[in-house]
């Protein structure tokens, strides 16, 4: 993607029927990432024309793009079902940066959804803006979609999706998580933290961009946040990096407890890592965030 200059509007790269509804993916200027993104998208069949929908932000792991999820979850016929417009945007800026190839944790595919203060990232490295105000703008904009959205995360896209939904409740009201990413601080502070955030800011900007320690000091609308997790995972079972029930104990700790958060931790013997185990529960959490977003309006 270029980097040099920005171009208008939105491009549509691909279109396909699927399922009861249409299969989208555009590029677009991005004014917080200062470069160009692309952007999948699913819209179901309306009954009028005058139809609008809830969406969904699926934000991939590290290492993925804006087409694995939708070629690699079959999750159009639930989507079609429930009636959900689901956007996945890239997981990161398609730009060289100086540094962006020494770790497998940090880079073009590995963003981590924050807002970068340190050079050389700062400059395009503003994924955290992006996800929760540009993207969701961007759609409502332009397709048949209400402005209260539902966000969901697999691997390194949970960590975003925790974060950046329970930082944001007005404009998203439900979550849900695949083998989330829930403590990078406790391994990721030189591979991810310092060089994003600077090591100056460990009590301020790491805290707030870690799901563990977001969901701990949380003092917003209740929110019920459904996460699986299978037990044979690697990050989970070998490296250690993904620690579920650190979230699940996070929200025990804070001061409001189950007035503000729970967190429903359903672990799955045999499973891994995969997309094939995100497809396995696609429906379970339509039907969540479809239950979700449906209690929010009640009270909105």
């Amino acid at each position: 993607m270029s980097a040099s200059g920005p171009t208008t509007g939105l491009h549509m790269l691909f279109q396909r029927k699927r399922d009861d509804g249409v299969q989208k993916i555009y590029k677009h200027w991005s004014k917080s990432t200062n470069c160009e993104m692309k952007f999948s998208i699913f819209i179901p069949d309306s009954a009028r024309p005058s139809e609008k929908f809830h969406a969904i932000i699926f934000l991939p792991g590290a290492y993925c793009n804006e087409q694995d999820f939708l070629n690699r979850t079959n999750f159009h016929e639930h989507a079609s079902e429930f009636k959900f417009v689901v956007v996945c945007p890239d997981t990161g800026p398609k730009v060289e940066v100086a540094g962006d190839k020494d770790s497998q944790w940090l880079g073009q595919s590995a963003s981590w959804y924050i807002d970068a203060v340190k050079e050389p990232w700062s400059k395009h490295y503003q994924m955290y803006s992006y996800v929760a105000k540009e993207l969701p703008d961007l759609v409502v904009k332009h397709f048949p979609v209400l402005p209260k959205f539902g966000i969901c995360g697999h691997s390194m896209g949970g960590a975003g999706a925790t974060v950046i939904g329970l930082r944001n409740t007005d404009r998203f009201q439900s979550i849900s998580l695949f083998a989330p990413n829930c403590n990078p601080i406790s391994w990721g502070a030189d591979c991810v933290f310092a060089p994003l955030l600077g090591a100056e800011n460990k009590d301020t900007l790491w805290i707030l961009n870690d799901p563990t320690e977001v969901a701990k000091r949380y003092d917003g609308p209740f929110r019920n946040i459904l996460v699986d997790q299978g037990t044979e995972d690697e990050y989970y079972k070998r490296t250690k990096t993904l620690n579920p029930e650190r979230l699940v104990a996070a929200a025990e700790a804070n001061p409001k407890g189950a007035k503000v958060i729970k967190v429903n931790l359903r672990m799955h013997q045999g499973l891994g890592h995969s997309y094939d185990f995100v497809e396995k529960f696609w429906r379970s959490h339509f039907q969540h965030h479809s239950q979700q977003l449906e209690l929010s309006s009640l009270f909105n």
